[in-house]
């Protein structure tokens, strides 16, 4: 039954519900004590280990409805009104026949993988599947009726494993897609639905940021003082004592082009960064066409969408002219760089043939402990034209490709890596 509960929680992951390891553990623990014959207190117990905050309880109970209401094999009894029980073939007596369809359609399921069933096109094929396994289980006569009352509940079973993962499948295609399709092709009506799934990995990356941080500030063993507050246990250390690790917080500067060809990548690396919250190192934010302008009092006074808006309204004005640009970038941030300070800039390095001033570059690069270029064209149209993306791609630290949200993921993830 332990294999049941766990794809029921995949289920509940595939509708966006976050449920972590520990969380799966203690629902095992949850259903080993109140046992699955009664179906309430199973979803009353399993609702208090899994459900973390309301907006996720409709999404559970339609999950727990549609998967517990076949019959499960461990359950020993098919649950009330189980498709494929007629009144010819329920069981008699004081428990249920071995053969009755239901029985048998929950043990071949158990035996076939339904996580590819997506689409209503695959309903045949693992209907197909299904009934191959429970016709060489089951061990009751083969009668028209008897056939007729098995094909009946295998159908059943089938239809309500794709009407669970056909709820999900629409929304996570839709998310894969907008995860690999370049931010500059992405249409209005699609925006909300951007901010929607930038919101849920940005959760998800900050809890990681979180966990690794308190691992690493545990620190060390501190064998000294253990050994010290365990003498009255004879010496053996029954508390532990680390070495407290008190990390210097770091500083970001963040700097992005706002011209025509790059403004939409800027509004959704800012989006993703100032979504982080508090695992984002203490963050300035600057934007420029042909000067730089810091815009952090923005994002402090409004929220991160309407600072947005605001900022490239305001300041989206101009073609790019990194030269000039950066002199004015260095000349507000010179004196406040450190090695614990981080310089992210995002720009294609167009700089409709300027001077690129390299100099500028190279000291911020010396001065800070990153400096790190993300350019949302494709690598294969660097140098060409007003480009010099190869010229700046020598001195920073790394200079990346970053033209869809999955890229940027991946470009925040290492932002948030600890160096």
């Amino acid at each position: 039954m332990a294999e049941t509960l766990q794809r029921f929680i995949a289920s509940l992951r595939d509708h966006e519900l976050p449920i972590a390891t520990a969380e799966s553990l203690d629902a095992l623990r949850v259903a080993a004590l109140l046992g699955y014959a009664d179906k309430q207190r199973l979803r009353l117990g399993l609702r208090a280990a899994l459900v973390k905050h309301s907006a996720h309880l409709d999404a559970f109970e339609t999950c727990f409805a549609q998967f517990f209401s076949a019959a499960d094999p461990a359950d020993g009894v098919p649950p009330q009104g189980a498709p494929g029980l007629s009144a010819d073939s329920a069981p008699t007596g004081d428990g249920p026949s071995a053969d009755a369809p239901a029985l048998v359609v929950a043990r071949a399921a158990a035996q076939l993988d339904f996580t590819p069933l997506r689409h209503a096109t695959q309903r045949g094929l693992y209907l197909y599947r299904l009934l191959e396994i429970a016709r060489a289980d089951s061990r009751a006569a083969g009668t028209p009726a008897y056939r007729n009352q098995l094909e009946a509940a295998a159908r059943a079973h089938v239809e309500r494993i794709l009407a669970l993962t056909a709820q999900a499948a629409p929304r996570r295609i839709q998310q894969q897609m907008l995860k690999r399709m370049n931010l500059s092709m992405l249409e209005q009506r699609q925006h909300q639905a951007m901010q929607e799934l930038i919101q849920q990995l940005a959760r998800n990356l900050a809890r990681q940021t979180r966990r690794r941080r308190r691992r690493a500030q545990r620190g060390q063993l501190d064998m000294g003082k253990t050994l010290r507050r365990n003498l009255p246990h004879q010496g053996i250390p029954m508390a532990l004592h680390w070495r407290q690790v008190k990390p210097r917080r770091a500083k970001l500067f963040v700097c992005c082009d706002i011209s025509g060809s790059v403004a939409r990548h800027a509004r959704w690396l800012l989006l993703f960064l100032y979504s982080l919250g508090e695992v984002l190192p203490a963050t300035r934010s600057f934007v420029f066409t042909n000067t730089t302008t810091e815009v952090s009092d923005l994002f402090a006074q409004h929220g991160a969408a309407d600072a947005i808006d605001r900022a490239l309204r305001r300041y989206a004005l101009g073609g790019s002219d990194y030269g000039t640009s950066l002199a004015s970038l260095y000349g507000q941030i010179g004196g406040a760089l450190r090695r614990n300070s981080t310089v992210l800039i995002l720009g294609d390095a167009r700089n409709n043939h300027a001077e690129p001033r390299v100099d500028l570059l190279q000291r911020l690069s010396a001065q800070a402990g990153r400096l790190i270029w993300l350019n949302p064209e494709p690598q294969a149209l660097w140098d060409s034209g007003d480009s010099v993306a190869g010229t700046y791609r020598r001195i920073c630290h790394r200079f990346v490709e970053c033209a869809s949200l999955q890229q940027l993921e991946k470009a925040v993830a290492r932002l948030l890596e600890p160096r």
